[in-house]
């Protein structure tokens, strides 16, 4: 259940992928608005800023929607004893989020390499996945 949690976490993350894109656009406004009293090397540099930073918010924004969307299946895949291989990557991958991250994916992995359960995920195969 705890990929749910981390989900939910991943999914906050979205909100500062936000706020950053938000502060690359206001930094380009101003950009604009301030081309009457600033040089346009100061004004150019703004607006770099303001890309930069609007890049770097839609490339959180991204990660942080992929990473929730991965934590969110592999809870349900848990859930129905699915998609072994699936959950055991995602699980490696929550590895990189210390320190919570790293506990669940290690538990994780550990859990899904023991014979029974490769048993009983294997066991489930057979039934429909959405029945």
């Amino acid at each position: 259940m705890l990929y749910f949690v981390m989900s939910g976490l991943a999914l906050f993350g979205m909100c500062f992928g936000g706020v950053y894109i938000m502060l690359g656009l206001a930094l380009q406004s101003d950009a604009v608005m301030a081309s009457g009293n600033a040089t346009p090397a100061e004004v150019q540099e703004m607006q770099l800023g303001g890309t930069i930073m609007g890049i770097a918010g839609g490339v959180a924004l991204f990660i942080s929607v992929v990473a929730g969307a991965m934590h969110l299946l592999t809870g349900f895949f848990l859930l129905r004893h699915t998609h072994r291989t699936f959950c055991v990557v995602v699980a490696a991958i929550t590895c990189l989020s210390i320190p919570i991250g790293t506990v669940l994916g290690v538990f994780t992995i550990v859990v899904l390499a023991r014979p029974a359960v490769r048993v009983m995920f294997d066991a489930d195969r057979s039934e429909p996945l959405y029945g």
